[in-house]
C-alpha cells in the first residue's frame, strides 16, 4: 500500500479556499485508512527486520509520526514504532485523551484517569495515581478502592436489592442497620438499645464445649457463672421491676425479693446495719471505738449511734459518719446501738454489748468467738481469758441467743458449739477471784439461713477444697473447723461435689461430706 499526499499552501492570513479545504480533508481521509491498514497488519510477528531497521533509521521510536491542529487549536497525533502505537488529542481548554499501545500493555487515558491491561492483571487509576480497581493477574485477587453502588444484580451468592445484600432468608444485611444470619437477627430499637434475636434457641459455645444454651423458658448454664459485680435474677419480662434474687459479689450472700412474681416487693438485698468495738471488755474509764456499716439498700447512708448502760434507757452518742468513740465512764454492761438510714428511707438496726469492769478489782474477762458469720449452720469456738485478777479465778459461762439464755456452757475457758439455727448468739461469763465478781460477754455471732440452696457440712476438721473433681487437682482452699456448712453447687461427678465456701468454688469427695 502507497501512501502520498502534499499540502496546499495557507495564505498568510489563515483563511483557507473551499478547494483547499477539500484537499486537506481527503489527505486526513487517506490518513486513517492509513493507519487503519497498519493496525491491521503490521505487528511484531510479521515486521520485517528492513522495516524494522527503516523506522529506526527515520527517527528511533517515533519514526512514523502524524500532527493535525485546527483553527481552535485542538490537535490529534499519532505516533508509531517498533514498541507501541500512541493516539493523543488534546483540547484547547487542556483536556487530553489518549489510547497506547505497547510491548507492555494498553493503556488509555483521559485527564490522567488510566485504564490499564498488562500481563500483570488490570487497574483503573485515577488522576491523583490511586489505584481505585486493580485486578491481580497472578492471584485473581480484586481489589477496590472507595464506594460501590448497585441497586440490583449478584455478588456471588447474593442478591443486591435496593437497600439490602440478601441470600434468600438466610442472610440479610440491611442499609437501616437489620443484620440476620439465619434465624438470628440482629436490631437497633430506639427504647432498647442494640437487640440479639432468634426465633428458635441460641447456644454459645467455645472450641467443643457448650457453655450456654438460652431457650423459650429456660436458661442452661454448663460452667460455672462469675459475675464481677453482682448476680441479678429476674423471671419478670418488665424490665422496670427489680429482680427477685440478688447474689452479693463480696459476701456471696443470696438476697430475695418478697415478691414471688419478680420486682414490685422489696428490692433486694435489702439493708442490712453492722456495729463493731476496737474491744469488748474494758476497765471502767477507758474508751471504745464503735464502727458502723452498712450494706444492701440504697447508698448514701446515715448513722445513729446510742448507749444503754445495764439495761437503761438509750441516750444518743454524738458525731457524725460512721465511726463514734465513747467512753465507758462506770462499770456495768454496755448496749450499743446503730441505726442505719439509706437513702430511699429504709432503716436497719444492730446491737453489741461492752463490758466495763470495776477499776478497784483490775480483773478483765475477755470472750473471743473464733468466727462471727454463719450460713444455715456450722462450729464456733469461744476462748475466755482473764487478765489482772488477784489470786485463783472461778469461770462460769452461758450461752445466749437473740438476748434470752440458750444453754449453760459450765467451767473452762474453750467451749465449741455447733449452731444450726438462725439467730444472734454470744457468750456471758461471771468471773470471780479473791477480790470481785467480774462478767463478760463475746462479740455476737449471727447465723443466717438461705432457703433454696442445698448444703452439706464437713465430716472432719482440715478438709480441703480442690480445684477439680479429683485428688490430682490442686488445693483452693482448707476448711479447718469439722461440722461446717459448705454449699452445693450441682450433682457429684465421680463422688466429688462441687461446692462453694467462703469465697471458694471448688470440690469435695463425698466421704467428708454430711448432707
Amino acid at each position: 500500500m502507497k501512501f502520498e499526499f502534499s499540502l496546499p499552501d495557507i495564505p498568510s492570513d489563515g483563511v483557507m479556499t473551499q478547494a483547499q479545504g477539500r484537499q486537506i480533508a481527503e489527505h486526513l481521509y487517506n490518513l486513517q485508512e492509513y493507519l487503519r491498514y497498519m493496525f491491521a497488519h503490521i505487528d511484531g510477528e510479521n515486521l520485517s527486520e528492513e522495516f524494522a531497521e527503516l523506522l529506526l533509521a527515520r527517527g528511533g521510536d517515533e519514526a512514523l509520526m502524524k500532527r493535525v491542529e485546527d483553527a481552535e487549536g485542538n490537535i490529534s497525533s499519532v505516533s508509531i514504532s517498533a514498541r507501541n502505537i500512541l493516539m493523543q488529542v488534546s483540547s484547547m481548554g487542556g483536556s487530553v485523551s489518549s489510547l497506547e499501545i505497547s510491548t507492555a500493555g494498553l493503556r488509555a487515558a483521559v485527564d490522567n484517569n488510566r485504564l490499564e491491561f498488562s500481563k500483570y492483571g488490570l487497574a483503573l487509576i485515577n488522576a491523583d495515581g490511586q489505584a481505585v480497581f486493580v485486578q491481580d493477574n497472578a492471584t485473581g485477587n480484586l481489589s477496590v478502592s472507595g464506594h460501590i453502588s448497585a441497586k440490583s444484580g449478584t455478588i456471588g451468592g447474593f442478591a443486591i436489592g435496593q437497600n439490602s445484600l440478601f441470600n434468600g432468608d438466610r442472610i440479610i444485611l440491611d442499609a437501616n442497620g437489620l443484620v440476620r444470619l439465619g434465624n438470628l437477627t440482629i436490631t437497633d430499637s430506639a427504647t432498647l438499645g442494640p437487640m440479639l434475636q432468634s426465633s428458635s434457641d441460641m447456644c454459645f459455645i467455645v472450641g467443643d464445649s457448650l457453655y450456654m444454651g438460652l431457650g423459650h423458658n429456660s436458661v442452661t448454664v454448663q460452667k460455672p457463672l462469675y459475675a464481677q459485680y453482682g448476680l441479678f435474677l429476674n423471671p419478670s419480662k418488665t424490665t422496670a421491676n427489680p429482680p427477685n434474687v440478688y447474689i452479693d459479689p463480696f459476701s456471696g450472700e443470696v438476697f430475695r425479693s418478697t415478691y414471688s412474681g419478680g420486682g414490685g416487693g422489696t428490692t433486694p438485698p435489702t439493708l442490712a446495719a453492722s456495729l463493731a468495738a476496737s474491744s469488748y471488755s474494758v476497765n471502767a474509764g477507758q474508751s471504745v471505738t464503735l464502727t458502723g456499716s452498712a450494706s444492701g439498700g440504697t447508698s448514701p447512708y446515715t448513722y445513729a449511734f446510742a448507749a444503754s448502760l445495764n439495761g437503761g434507757p438509750y441516750s444518743t452518742i454524738s458525731g457524725s459518719g460512721s465511726t463514734r468513740s465513747y467512753t465507758l465512764s462506770s462499770a456495768g454492761t454496755y448496749s450499743f446501738r446503730l441505726t442505719v438510714t439509706d437513702n430511699g428511707g429504709n432503716t436497719s438496726t444492730d446491737f453489741i454489748n461492752v463490758t466495763a469492769a470495776s477499776t478497784s478489782a483490775g480483773m478483765v474477762v475477755t470472750i473471743t468467738p473464733d468466727r462471727t458469720s454463719i450460713i444455715t449452720a456450722g462450729s464456733v469456738t469461744f476462748t475466755v481469758t482473764v487478765a489482772g485478777n488477784v489470786g485463783p479465778v472461778s469461770l462460769y459461762s452461758y450461752l445466749y441467743k437473740d438476748g434470752a439464755q440458750y444453754s449453760t456452757l459450765g467451767s473452762g475457758t474453750v467451749f465449741q458449739q455447733y449452731l444450726n439455727s438462725p439467730g444472734t448468739y454470744y457468750v456471758y461469763t461471771e468471773a470471780v477471784d479473791s477480790v470481785s465478781l467480774q462478767i463478760g460477754y463475746s462479740q455476737n455471732v449471727v447465723v443466717t439461713q438461705q432457703t433454696g440452696t442445698q448444703y452439706a457440712y464437713t465430716t472432719g476438721s482440715n478438709v480441703n477444697i480442690r480445684s477439680g473433681p479429683g485428688m490430682g487437682y490442686s488445693v483452693v482452699a482448707t476448711i479447718p473447723n469439722a461440722n461446717t456448712a459448705v454449699q452445693i453447687g450441682g450433682s457429684p461427678m465421680s463422688g466429688w461435689y462441687p461446692v462453694y465456701w467462703n469465697g471458694y468454688n471448688g470440690y469435695i469427695i463425698d466421704t467428708y461430706l454430711r448432707f
